[in-house]
Formats: structure tokens, sequence, C-alpha cells
């Protein structure tokens, strides 16, 4: 019953991408294209594929440019770790993409904007120049970044995380049904979770909690594969929903392979008339943890009470994506099925640290999930 681990960007390190959130650095953009496996940069690149065809690769695009020439360029990651230049043989397709992002007007009458090679003229450099200084202008400032490169070619990458996501295949979170339940009988996925300092840190979006556990914790999947927690994030409500339904809160322990794979043991939480005794040892704490802030270090945390683990507990599993930029798929989700429960006052403490009271990403509907399990 297991799952294929998809293989990401070799050099885009989800786990490394999740830490310098916490640093206010911006994360890579959502955009992907799909690739034509020919890396010669003197070939003409279409533009983004949007059918799902079994060879496409999906590469992420670090930023756009455009040349003195008005040939407008996309720099992306390669699954090998090398960052390439390829063009946007069609203005108006890299028109029509950055569209879904800003707000700039549509493109004039047909056949004036034609593919680079066929037309150079200066009439079209010209307007191709000047459409992207409105892209750039049109961008919302917190989602762009803007420097100059050599030969005065303007290069943006904009950052925007409710783009839709290009070929998505295998994204989270999701509604989750019993197609997803693995009531593990056997015992097969071993969950340990220990004691450890925590070490609180808040992004401005949500606390980020870098934890690593003690010698014995880590995560066994039923295929054998091992992993060893490394972060714990939280969100309220929570993101994954079941049956339609959302609980007040959820937990995120990141886990991650020798092999660099990562796993996500999720638990919910639910409003209950009783403290949540794992909660109350490091919640009050969280009102001394400011945005942006070096984080708090809390001593000695333990997980014992929130039973964890065991031939008991029953999980939903999937294998889908990371919930933040940029998106990584190949991650392997274990959600615990029963809710654990705390009080509606430490809900409440918890989401006076959230900005709108809100860190919830939306459902991502695929067509490869829904079905799959760990």
């Amino acid at each position: 019953m297991g799952c294929a681990q998809s293989s990401h960007e070799a050099d885009v390190d989800p786990v490394a991408t999740m830490t310098v959130l916490v640093d206010r650095v911006v994360p890579l953009p959502v955009i992907q294209v799909a690739n034509n496996n020919n890396d010669d940069d003197d070939e003409p690149v279409r533009a983004p594929v949007r059918r799902r065809r079994s060879t496409l690769t999906n590469y992420t695009i670090q930023a756009y440019s455009i040349d003195i020439n008005g040939v407008v360029m996309y720099h992306v990651d390669t699954p090998s770790g090398a960052i390439i230049n390829k063009r946007y043989n069609d203005f108006k397709a890299f028109h029509n993409e950055i569209q879904l992002i800003v707000n700039v007007p549509q493109m004039p009458q047909a056949g004036f904007l034609t593919a680079w090679w066929k037309r150079r003229d200066a009439a079209m450099i010209e307007f191709r120049r000047e459409r992207f200084q409105q892209i750039l202008n049109a961008a919302p400032r917190d989602r762009v970044q803007l420097f100059l490169q050599g030969d005065d070619a303007c290069h943006v990458a904009l950052h925007d995380e409710t783009k839709p996501r290009i070929m998505a295949r295998e994204q989270s979170p999701i509604d989750l049904t019993h197609v997803h339940m693995d009531h593990n009988r056997s015992g097969a996925i071993e969950l340990v979770v220990g004691r450890a300092d925590l070490h609180v840190h808040h992004d401005g979006t949500m606390f980020v909690i870098h934890w690593t556990g003690d010698s014995d914790s880590h995560l066994i999947l039923r295929d054998g594969r091992l992993f060893r927690p490394i972060q714990i994030h939280i969100h309220a409500p929570s993101e994954h929903t079941v049956m339609g339904r959302h609980h007040p809160l959820c937990m995120h322990i990141v886990h991650k392979s020798a092999d660099g794979h990562l796993a996500v043991v999720c638990v919910f939480f639910d409003d209950a008339h009783e403290e949540n005794a794992f909660a109350d040892q490091w919640w009050p704490a969280l009102a001394t943890v400011q945005p942006h802030e070096p984080p708090v270090v809390l001593p000695n945390i333990s997980f014992a009470a929130l039973g964890l683990g065991g031939s008991h507990e029953s999980y939903y599993c999937y294998d889908g994506s990371l919930t933040t930029p940029p998106y990584t798929e190949g991650v392997a989700w274990v959600i615990v099925e029963t809710p654990r429960p705390i009080s509606r006052a430490q809900i409440q403490a918890f989401a006076r640290g959230i900005p709108d009271l809100v860190n919830t990403q939306p459902w991502q509907v695929t067509s490869t999930n829904a079905t799959s399990k760990l």
C-alpha cells in the first residue's frame, strides 16, 4: 500500500523554503510551466501547457524579464539543479498568464503582437516594453521583487499565493472522505513523539515552531520510509476538511527523511470544555512572541498528553503537497482521525496571533490524490 514519492526540483528545498519564511524572505513564485525536455536556450519554447500529460516536467519560474529587443524571458529551476532562461515565444501568451495575477489592460488587435522571431520592428518592441512596465506598475508592491540586471533589462518576480496552480496534480489541502481512511489495524504506521525544546517564531502569518523531538521521535510509513520531525505550525481553522467540515484548529508536524522527502502529520483540535494539557504547557507564552522578532525558546515540551501514535490510531492518508509556496508535491500526508479536545479560551489565545484570524489555504481539487493511500 505504499505511495510512490514524486521527486521535486533539486534546487528547491521545501524545508529550507519554510525556514526562510521566518526571515521574511519572499518565497519562490507559484507559476509553473511545462518543459519540452530541451534545455537548449536557442530553441523556441512554447507558452505554458495546461494539458495533463505524464511526460511533462514542472519547472518553477523564478522571475520574468524583458530584454532590449522586447523578448520576454522566464527564468526557471530545472530538476538537475540548473537555473536556465527560456523564451516566451508568444508575448500574448505571457500577457495572459500575467493577467491571472495583476490587473492590466487587454491586448490590442490580433496580429500586432506575433511570435518574436517574425516581427522585431521598433513599434512592437516599444509596445512590449511599455506593457511590461504597466505590468510592473499594476503588480501589488508586496508581491513584486523588482531589480535591474545588465543592458537595462528589467526583471520582476511575481509572488501570489492565490494564483491558480498550473498543472497541479497532487495539491493540498483536500476534503477528506472514507477513501483516504487507514485504520492502521496492523500498526504499520508508526508515530512516536517525545519531548524537546520549542523555538517559537511568528513570521507575520502564523506561528512557526522549530522542534526536532528527542532521539526516539519519528514517523514510519507503511512502505518503511523513516522520517524525523523538523517543524510544527498551526492553522486556524483547519486546512483540511472532513466531509466538508472544518475543525477550529489543526497542528502540522512536518517530518523529513534522510533523502529529503517530506511527510506531514496533521492533528485536529475540537472545541471542548476542558483545557488541553499539551497546549497548556506553552500556549500562554504565545502572547510574548511578536511578529518578525527573534524566536522564544520554550524548554522541554512534552507531546505525551496528546496520546498520539499506537495501533489504536486511525489516519487519513494520501500523497499531496506543501500548503505554502512553492507548493511542492510528493508530500506524504498522515492525518490523525480523532480530534483532540481544546478549550475555546485556548483557541482564542492562539487566534489572537493570526492576522484576520485565518491562515488557511483553500481546498485544492485535483484528479490524482482523491484515492491515493500510504
